[in-house]
């Protein structure tokens, strides 16, 4: 088979079950007859691809789903919940097939047991639970066929990602190239050469900005697959829980959007373990019985943020506090800033047991990790008995970055802008320059300090600091001096920097000097500075 058809055929295929499983969600909790026929519209149009692929095995199971939304628009089931069972059950087959590349993860047994779960009496319950009601259409009602969907034109192109950063590096030259005319512009003073340039560097700065644009993708994609997690997690535990969703339409970098759903998923997941209590738990706490979690996304100034909130217990600080004392590297903690920061260190849990939802300790390390590594950060806010929150901040494109040039020695670093707090000379402020990490006071706060000479290992003193956001707090980075405000794109470190986790990537100046972009978070955390 051609290898273009057949990966049109796996995006456009999980595209599609994404949506079904979207629909159906929706359809069991508003009851909405024009949802039921956009779910039956989609399942079939998977048929069709399955069909045109040759897996006739799966177009056969969903070809008697699809039986089933007939039956289901004719005489709307009153056991709403278990074909929504089937119908995600549908969709968990055909992304397993599609991951495996045949039919070899639909084995008999598996085909037998889904078949068995057709046949169930999907009736059982009182009429007055039809959950399309007075929605139903009359076209529903009477058993007629649904309408083939309408084929729309569409000015949608499928672009291959790897074309896409092709391009892009592309544009990364472009600007190197055109910072290198800007500086000879100045040398030169030329007016004609002037005006010229000018226009090439406008030229270039609006292809970048539309190269970039091609990148950002919705949110939408990664957080409404939420609303089937927490169905899921909700009758595991046996918890009542909702999930509101708002500023699914915010962009991100693609990057961003394929990378961010595990962060997502661990801090759902702890929401719902440690957050929402049982039921009677909530009731006898003066609250509803149904816990609530948030999942919001915005863009302000130059980032992207997105939070997890629940409505539950809240951390419990005192028991984070004799966790904390009875460890050596703990003990000097006291604020309810830096216990709350205690949760993701690696192997630290407050659960009393281990779940198979969680409590080992080391999803929400890995939720940090995987959050410095996408160039963002993460803070906690959480009020003992009313809930919490995390609240996670990325840059707007991880392709492109803006920042502050600073020098050190004869090399030269970038800082990104979206960290950055203020910049300040050293000055009298009696900083300790011996060592690689020390303090130093600022707006009359004690913040810790990172020598970034003694930390490369240079001779002679810094002259700079530069103020950056950690956490819930700030921290400074003493450099030699700050140069300028750049805008460059990321390239991949050389193989031999690759185990310099505090190193973001490369990058070249109009000069044709290289220059190492740093990944703050992940250097405040190397150096272990809370």
């Amino acid at each position: 088979m051609d290898e273009a058809i057949w990966q049109v055929f796996i995006a456009e295929t999980l595209e599609n079950s994404d949506t079904l499983e979207q629909s159906i969600l929706a359809w069991e909790d508003r009851g909405d007859a024009e949802v039921l026929k956009q779910a039956y519209h989609q399942t079939h149009t998977i048929k069709g691809s399955l069909s045109i692929i040759g897996f006739t095995r799966m177009e056969e199971l969903v070809h008697k789903t699809e039986d089933l939304f007939h039956d289901c628009m004719a005489r709307s089931f009153t056991a709403v919940s278990p074909f929504t069972r089937v119908v995600l059950d549908l969709v968990d087959l055909i992304r397993n097939v599609l991951a495996r590349g045949d039919e070899s993860a639909l084995s008999d047994e598996i085909e037998q047991n889904f078949l068995k779960i057709l046949d169930q009496d999907f009736y059982a319950g009182s009429p007055a639970d039809d959950p399309l009601g007075s929605d139903r259409s009359s076209e529903e009602a009477s058993g007629e066929s649904v309408p083939e969907p309408e084929i729309h034109d569409t000015t949608m192109l499928r672009v291959d990602s790897d074309k896409l950063d092709a391009l892009l590096n592309l544009t990364g030259e472009l600007l190197t190239v055109g910072d290198s005319f800007r500086q000879l512009m100045v040398e030169l003073q030329d007016s004609r050469f002037s005006n010229r340039t000018s226009l090439l560097l406008g030229l270039i700065d609006q292809l970048s900005e539309k190269t970039l644009e091609m990148r950002m993708v919705p949110l939408s994609s990664v957080m409404n697959r939420f609303k089937r997690t927490v169905r899921d997690l909700s009758a595991n535990s046996g918890k009542k829980i909702r999930l509101e969703i708002s500023g699914e339409q915010t962009e991100v970098d693609k990057t961003i959007a394929e990378r961010i759903t595990d962060p997502l998923t661990h801090l759902v997941r702890n929401c719902i373990d440690h957050g929402i209590g049982a039921p009677k738990e909530r009731t006898a706490r003066g609250k509803s019985p149904e816990g609530l979690i948030s999942l919001r996304a915005r863009h302000e100034n130059d980032s992207i943020f997105i939070s997890v909130s629940d409505d539950g217990n809240g951390l419990d600080y005192d028991k984070i506090r004799f966790i904390a004392g009875n460890n050596p590297d703990w003990q000097h903690l006291s604020t309810e800033e830096e216990l709350a920061n205690l949760i993701f260190e690696p192997g630290f849990s407050t659960a009393g047991k281990v779940t198979n939802i969680s409590g080992r300790g080391m999803g929400m390390a890995a939720v940090k990790d995987s959050i410095h590594n996408l160039r963002g950060s993460l803070d906690i806010k959480s009020v003992k008995g009313e809930g919490s929150s995390f609240i996670m901040r990325f840059p707007l494109s991880l392709a492109l970055v803006e920042g502050l040039l600073i020098k050190m020695d004869n090399a030269y670093y970038i800082i990104p802008s979206d960290d950055v707090v203020e910049c300040l000379d050293i000055g009298g402020a009696g900083v300790d320059q011996s060592l690689v990490t020390s303090s130093m006071v600022w707006k009359e706060r004690v913040l810790p300090l990172v020598n970034m000479k003694r930390f490369l290992k240079l001779e002679g003193n810094a002259q700079s600091v530069v103020i950056v956001r950690h956490m819930n707090s700030s921290c400074g980075i003493a450099c030699d001096s700050v140069l300028d405000i750049i805008q460059t794109v990321v390239k991949p470190l050389n193989p031999l920097l690759k185990h310099e986790e505090w190193m973001q990537g490369s990058s070249v100046l109009g000069s044709g000097e290289p220059v190492i972009i740093i990944n703050t978070s992940r250097l405040i955390s190397q150096l272990q500075i809370s």
